[in-house]
């Protein structure tokens, strides 16, 4: 319990770390990530003295990129114009479950995923799911191409201006990354397995 404690500087970093700085692996339990983010809030709102500059400031980061969407939280809304033009809402979207999919049509791993949640479209609606995936690269024309010869008939936007939020709202610092809300805009599911999907709503 003393605040100069090696060992209690110790327990700390690591749960912190291993939630909170992971760039391409997750821990099996996203809704960890909670417990990390409530100790940075509680323990790092200043650098402690054991943790070097570097160490301080990609911490950070990391927090300042999930303390939005962590499971169990409401995600925040993003409005954007689909491939006619029209401005889409998340929170407008009435549906009990919502596909929430950042992606990029020139990453294979994106169109995988993309693939995977395409195969079950039509169980998914029959779910009471939608899809709103959100382009998350400059390339506007190729993406409403791909959009047209694949018949991705879901809700799609894209951010050409660059005036969303997502990047921070949802850490999208890489792609693609997938969530899964409820009716209330509430994150149930994140990261998951797109080749699982009706099973994670089920």
């Amino acid at each position: 319990t003393d605040p100069q404690s090696d060992y209690r500087a110790h327990i700390l970093d690591y749960i912190v770390i291993t939630y909170l700085s992971t760039l391409h692996t997750y821990p099996r339990d996203l809704r960890l990530e909670a417990v990390s983010c409530k100790l940075w809030e509680e323990y790092y709102s200043e650098k402690p003295w054991w943790m070097s500059d570097y160490d301080y400031s990609f911490i950070k980061w990391r927090y300042d990129i999930t303390k939005s969407n962590v499971i169990g939280m409401q995600g925040k809304d993003i409005v954007l114009p689909d491939q006619n033009g029209t401005e889409r809402s998340l929170y407008a979207l009435k549906s009990k479950y919502k596909i929430l999919v950042f992606w990029d049509s020139e990453c294979e791993v994106c169109i995988e995923k993309v693939s995977h949640i395409q195969a079950d479209y039509p169980e998914l609606k029959s779910m009471g799911a939608e899809v709103f995936a959100v382009y998350t690269e400059a390339e506007y024309e190729q993406w409403k191409e791909y959009i047209a010869e694949n018949e991705l008939n879901w809700i799609n936007v894209s951010d050409p201006e660059g005036v969303g939020t997502y990047d921070y709202d949802y850490g999208t610092y890489k792609t693609p990354r997938l969530y899964l809300l409820d009716e209330n805009n509430i994150i149930i599911a994140k990261d998951f397995d797109s080749a699982k999907i009706i099973e994670t709503i089920s």
